[in-house]
């Protein structure tokens, strides 16, 4: 009986130049901006809006992690999927 062992190569790290299944080839950039830091002498309400803003940028990135993770959990998923479907179906050679 042949056996796909894949699944551990499967979690090696990629080269850059390897295909890609995603659309465009890269996984998107998060749509976070980092606000300005007021500079030192700037009115305390501008250090307010500063922190307020700091932590939407850090909630902005805190779902983009959130969802990163759960795409690679789908894809791990899918992998293990297609390397179990291989395995069935080379069985019955």
């Amino acid at each position: 009986m042949r056996t796909l062992l894949m699944l551990p190569l499967l979690l090696l790290p990629l080269t850059a130049q390897a295909a890609s299944l995603l659309p465009g080839g890269d996984y998107p950039a998060p749509d976070c901006r980092s606000p300005l830091r007021p500079l030192p002498g700037d009115s305390p309400m501008d250090w307010r809006m500063y922190r307020s803003d700091m932590e939407a940028y850090r909630q902005c990135v805190e779902a983009y992690l959130a969802t990163a993770r759960q795409d690679a959990e789908r894809i791990r998923k899918r992998m293990e999927k297609a390397v179990r479907e291989y395995n069935e179906e080379s069985g019955n050679l």
